[in-house]
């Protein structure tokens, strides 16, 4: 009786022990992700500035020059940075409260930018609208003084971003008490103060809504928890659901931010108002690998399309790229249509590695972009599409009919063509219709 009532006691300490460790394990996990998100909105941040005190600067160096060549070159450089701008303001916390006068800012500045390096380029001269230019100078360098206001706040105060994040989610359209959002905010009332500006002849809205947004109903908060539930249903199946919650969210597709809180760590995601599709979606569950749990990558692959079906009844996939991590499989996928790849039709699907469960999921630019399409023709035949290209490119392979971004909602047919010259491989494409070189990547 004795060593019994002595197993059981070496057994509850053990027991005990391990779920310390486990707990220590698990908290110590959830510190390490916290300071990597932390780090990466403060490199976001950072990068921002950055790229627009680039932009200022080489507005004010237009303004006194008057060689064609160097306002090409500052122009090239102005429309890059400001994309850059743009891609580091989304990887901010501004869903819930979206910089909206700044966003259509940089959209104006890039317009302005590329109409006045095309025109450059097809050598129509210098004809520079310096009012614009000086109206637009002004108003990045306000940003700019907010932003450097802003920078030393962070850096002085010790700011986080992530209890930001956080308060942007408990107080969704309500005012916020927060140093950071109230200087953005500030910041972006500024630029509303300016006068429109008629840079492409009419008013644009920086995103047009995409076709089904038009003739679909808005959803209630029920039907978008109801919608979660039905979504992850088959991961879900060994997983005890405590509570949910649902939270209005602001942006380029207004929705509900669905919660579910779990014995196997929270589920996040964003159903839309208007239609409730899937926008994104969040498993903060642990993964553990062990050489039994270990899926292998083909099982993935098949998991990540069947949940790409179930969410949008797409059928027509291409792989682009797939990573690897000691946690997770990531695949990234664009549409294809008649035989044309979209790229603007992209999502992106992690699975994890230790159960084939879906931790994360991203498809907003495959909702903002997917529509029923109408293909311009096609004028240059395959078998010419060297006479269109660099004579020094070797190796060249047409690789097919690809859709590709333009200037902001325009979507031209090109063919993706691959070459090398020397050590360096490209990726260049041409349009369809006129043969001309619409862009070259480096392939690293």
């Amino acid at each position: 009786m004795e060593v019994k009532k002595l197993l059981l006691r070496i057994f509850a300490v053990a027991l005990a022990v391990s779920l310390i460790v486990i707990t220590y394990s698990q908290v110590s996990n959830n510190q390490r992700l916290s300071l990597q998100v932390e780090n990466n909105y403060q490199l976001a941040f950072i990068d921002l500035t950055t790229h627009l005190e680039h932009v200022e600067e080489d507005l004010v160096m237009t303004m006194a020059s008057a060689s064609q060549e160097n306002m090409a070159i500052m122009m090239a450089s102005i429309w890059r940075n400001v994309y850059a701008a743009q891609k580091s303001i989304g990887q901010l916390p501004f869903v819930l409260a979206p910089l909206e006068e700044t966003e259509k800012l940089l959209f104006n500045v890039a317009g302005f930018a590329e109409d006045t390096l095309v025109s450059l380029v097809n050598n129509d001269g210098i004809d520079m609208n310096y009012d614009i230019l000086q109206n637009i100078t002004h108003q990045v360098k306000d940003v700019n003084t907010s932003l450097q206001k802003l920078t030393h706040e962070i850096l002085t105060e010790n700011k986080s971003w992530l209890q930001l994040q956080q308060q942007l989610i408990n107080t969704a359209g309500m005012p916020l008490n927060n140093s950071i959002a109230n200087g953005l905010q500030e910041m972006d009332g500024k630029v509303s103060q300016y006068p429109e500006l008629s840079i492409f002849g009419q008013k644009q809205s920086i995103v047009s809504k995409p076709d089904w947004y038009e003739y679909s109903r808005d959803i209630s908060p029920q039907e978008a928890m109801e919608k979660m539930q039905r979504l992850i249903s088959s991961e879900i199946d060994d997983v005890f659901i405590n509570n949910g919650e649902v939270v209005a969210t602001r942006g380029d597709l207004p929705g509900y931010m669905v919660t579910l809180f779990s014995n196997k760590g929270n589920i996040t995601g964003q159903i839309t108002k208007r239609a409730g599709r899937l926008n994104w979606l969040i498993w903060e569950k642990p993964i553990i690998l062990t050489a039994g749990n270990n899926i292998d990558i083909h099982k993935a692959t098949a998991k990540a399309q069947t949940f790409l079906l179930d969410a949008h009844q797409v059928t027509d996939l291409k792989e682009l790229s797939r990573t690897v991590t000691p946690n997770y499989y990531e695949f990234n996928y664009v549409c294809v249509d008649n035989g044309i790849t979209c790229y603007p039709d992209l999502f992106w699907v992690r699975i994890a590695r230790d159960d084939g469960k879906i931790v994360g999921y991203n498809g907003n630019q495959f909702l903002m972009n997917h529509r029923q399409r109408v293909f311009n023709e096609v004028k240059i035949a395959e078998e010419h599409i060297n006479n269109f290209l660099n004579p020094s490119l070797t190796e060249v392979q047409v690789m097919g009919l690809v859709l590709i971004p333009s200037k902001f909602n325009q979507e031209i047919l090109v063919y993706e063509v691959f070459g090398e010259i020397g050590a360096e491989s490209y990726i260049i494409f041409i349009n369809a219709t006129t043969g001309k070189e619409e862009l070259i990547i480096r392939k690293k």
